[in-house]
């Protein structure tokens, strides 16, 4: 799997796992319901919601198959919006009713959007120009057959 077809799939895993762990706003059980969401909560809300917009374009840069220095400012943002709202949730989750579960699910998923990131923004990664062979186009052809 090229790394064009993988990142929109990697992306999503990444960002799925956000939904159930914000829709869970039940506070401490035995306490009165509350009528909304606490500020605090509506601050991981607005924090998911945030992480969600970075993804949407790094998918969307992705599915019109970016050259990796444009695709590398977009990875760190969402990756640092993730990082803040992973933060948040950790912080916050016996306010906002967040289980340990849904967290280390979001982490994994961090994990595996960082592990990504770094794939695509290391220059070392990145395959040589096919101008470089005794066989001109040889190694290009070589290379795309993946």
């Amino acid at each position: 799997m090229t790394l064009h077809r993988s990142l929109p799939l990697i992306l999503l895993l990444a960002v799925l796992p956000l939904g159930p762990a914000l829709a869970q706003f039940g506070g401490i059980p035995g306490t009165p319901p509350q009528p909304g969401p606490v500020p605090v909560c509506q601050q991981l809300l607005t924090l998911r919601d945030e992480t969600q917009k970075h993804g949407a374009a790094l998918q969307a840069a992705s599915q019109k198959k970016a050259k990796p220095d444009e695709i590398c400012p977009l990875f760190d943002a969402f990756l640092a919006a993730e990082a803040k709202m992973i933060e948040g949730l950790v912080e916050n989750s016996a306010t906002c009713g967040v289980p340990a579960a849904t967290i280390s699910q979001v982490k994994s998923a961090h994990d595996k959007a960082t592990q990504m990131g770094n794939q695509v923004c290391d220059p070392r990664s990145r395959r040589p120009w096919c101008f470089n062979t005794l066989v001109p186009g040889l190694s290009c052809r070589l290379s795309a057959v993946e």
